[in-house]
């Protein structure tokens, strides 16, 4: 993409890592961001705390156990910028509380294979 602006989608931005993330990227001009997180009021922690140059941003609430809670936050970011570049999972399910089936081979595939499918990757 050479020095092109990249769109950013960043699964789990509420958590510590997640608005590390965020506030890093929004500091270095992406075309925009998308970021999600389970936590309303954690989502809006981060976006408070987004630079004052901030670069345009969307939020979803989304549980990245939920496949199409994720696919929500990839549809977001095609219908708001026409493209998702960058996917960044900072998103954890906590496995022991959930009926997930597929354990850590769904935590890393999942947001994967639902973003290349709802893009046409």
């Amino acid at each position: 993409m050479g020095n092109e602006q990249r769109v950013v989608a960043i699964l789990g931005a509420g958590g510590s890592l997640g608005a590390a993330v965020s506030r890093q990227l929004a500091g270095e001009s992406p075309a925009g961001l998308v970021l999600s997180d389970i936590s309303a009021s954690s989502l809006e922690a981060t976006i408070e705390g987004m630079p004052d140059n901030a670069v345009p941003t969307e939020t979803v609430l989304a549980d990245v156990s939920d496949l199409q809670q994720v696919e929500a936050v990839v549809t977001r970011a095609l219908e708001q910028f026409g493209r998702l570049d960058v996917l960044v999972s900072t998103g954890s399910i906590r496995l022991w509380r959930t009926r997930c089936p597929y354990g850590w081979r769904y935590l890393t595939c999942s947001p994967l294979r639902v973003a290349s499918t709802a893009s046409g990757w």
